[in-house]
């Protein structure tokens, strides 16, 4: 889906990382804080997990009469909390191994486009694209199934 390419788009700065240094640096917190974030809503507010089904799952810091943040309040179990963690690490473990793929499949480009940057420091879309060759979109599984 475009939520699960999304994803692993995120994380991909967080691969290269690993791939071309050998290890990951806070550099990613964000990319990370975002990934994670996306995944939870995927999971908890719009139903896109197997194993939780179309239950919403979101909670609340605000105190209904205080308005302002007091306790965490939901109106799920602490088991279907535990499910919803595992299966928001499932999706950000499935996006981060997509994007280590797509990056080690396409090494040179990477390498390319890194000697690239350091040469003339940025890039616009036509020049990425005259260095790394046309994108490809891809069909939406919407898009697919419709037709």
């Amino acid at each position: 889906s475009d939520l699960h390419n999304r994803l692993a788009f995120i994380l991909a700065g967080r691969s290269a990382e690993k791939l071309v240094f050998g290890e990951y640096s806070a550099g990613a917190e964000n990319d990370l804080m975002q990934a994670t974030r996306l995944a939870r809503k995927m999971v908890s507010n719009w139903g896109m997990s197997e194993r939780i089904g179309p239950l919403a799952c979101q909670t609340s810091n605000e105190h209904p009469f205080l308005g302002r943040d007091v306790y965490e309040q939901r109106d799920f179990s602490e088991h279907t909390a535990q499910v919803v963690d595992e299966e928001v690490g499932r999706i950000l473990s499935a996006a981060a191994e997509r994007a280590d793929v797509l990056l080690e499949e396409n090494r040179q480009k990477l390498d390319t486009l890194s000697e690239e940057l350091i040469a003339r420091e940025m890039l616009d879309d036509s020049e990425v694209e005259s260095v790394i060759g046309p994108s490809t979109p891809r069909r939406s599984t919407l898009q697919t199934d419709a037709t």
